[in-house]
């Protein structure tokens, strides 16, 4: 077949030779659903090829511009359990996926429905948390642990690669394979407070020769948190009687003025109870669409901005670069204490003067 128009002629026809489906597959035309339903038999006699040709078109998506990253755990000094977690982190991908896609009706979908359609895929806390993966948008992580999170992705360093705010193309290790994450929004959802799994994230496994133990053993340190916060600043801590939604915009915006705490209380169980949650994800979601609408607003502006000309000029006289460095240094670090009593200092670097 050498056009698209013969491939939906056979496709309509049911005339597609066996090695087409491979082919289409690879080109996004159809799915592993779509090859099932044709012809069983190929799809039972040929999977493994199939998954490979899919994961191959998978792979070749553009990598998001974007990647926003919640977590959704029980608040300090609570347990992890039968507080609706579960059930907040599916109303917060339900409000992401009606702004993603204003004309799809999710009302009614469930769990299976929205990951065969495309929309959401949930993965385990298991070691083959992505062996299915099939590029939608939303990724909820649920019951994970920091350490599973950590052994999926390799490490702390690549994990935060991964969760980067503009994410770099990581590639993770499955069944017959490697596969690259194409989602916009990361949930992850377990049974410990938003600051523990956080902690957890910044532990990195350090080999040490212990003189009282025979050998090498395995120690841990924990590297600065802001990383991690800065990764995952949206969290929503819940106990059994309300739900704290906030968000740490700090690491976006550059001020704690645009941080978000709102309190709700909590009758998710009662909203799953009567599949109410299409109805009231909006609540869940709102302040977090509205923060992600002006961290977007926030990096366009950045982009328009005119940036003045670089270039790497000689220094020739290094004592009187120093100095001009360190008053440049001491006028920002004056700034900074001055906003934090609520006093803006308008600095010559502000008005476009430079240190003479």
């Amino acid at each position: 077949m050498e056009t698209y128009f013969d491939f939906a002629d056979a496709y309509v026809n049911n005339t597609l030779q066996d090695d087409d489906y491979c082919v289409a597959v690879m080109a996004g035309k159809m799915t592993l659903s779509d090859v099932k339903e044709i012809n069983p038999k190929y799809y039972l006699d040929n999977l493994t090829k199939l998954e490979k040709a899919r994961h191959a078109y998978i792979n070749s998506l553009p990598t998001p511009d974007i990647l926003f990253n919640f977590y959704v755990g029980p608040a300090r000094g609570e347990q992890g359990g039968r507080i609706g977690k579960g059930i907040i982190s599916d109303m917060l991908a339900l409000s992401h996926l009606k702004s993603m896609f204003p004309d799809v009706d999710f009302n009614g979908m469930s769990r299976d429905t929205l990951t065969r359609q495309g929309y959401i895929y949930y993965a385990g806390g298991d070691n083959v948390a992505l062996q299915d993966y099939d590029g939608q948008p939303i990724i909820i992580w649920d019951d994970i642990t920091s350490d599973n999170l950590l052994k999926t992705f390799g490490g702390s360093s690549r994990l935060f690669s991964a969760l980067d705010t503009y994410p770099k193309p990581i590639a993770l290790n499955i069944k017959y394979g490697r596969i690259y994450l194409k989602n916009r929004i990361n949930i992850f959802n377990g049974i410990k407070p938003y600051d523990e799994f956080i902690r957890g994230l910044c532990r990195e496994e350090i080999k040490r020769f212990s003189q009282r133990v025979d050998g090498i053993v395995a120690d841990y340190e924990y590297t600065d948190q802001a990383q991690a916060r800065g990764r995952i600043p949206f969290f929503m801590s819940i106990t059994p009687d309300y739900i704290t939604a906030e968000a740490q915009l700090e690491y976006w915006l550059g001020s704690k003025e645009h941080n978000i705490q709102k309190m709700y209380e909590n009758v998710a169980i009662d909203v799953a109870k009567a599949s109410l949650e299409y109805e009231h994800c909006d609540v869940i979601g709102e302040p977090y669409l509205e923060a992600e609408a002006k961290i977007i607003e926030h990096n366009e502006s950045k982009k328009n901005e005119k940036t003045k000309k670089l270039e790497f000029r000689e220094i020739k006289d290094i004592d009187k670069f120093k100095r001009k460095l360190e008053i440049k240094k001491a006028d920002e670090a004056r700034k900074k204490e001055l906003e934090k009593r609520g006093i803006k200092l308008i600095s010559l670097q502000d008005q476009g003067i430079e240190y003479q």
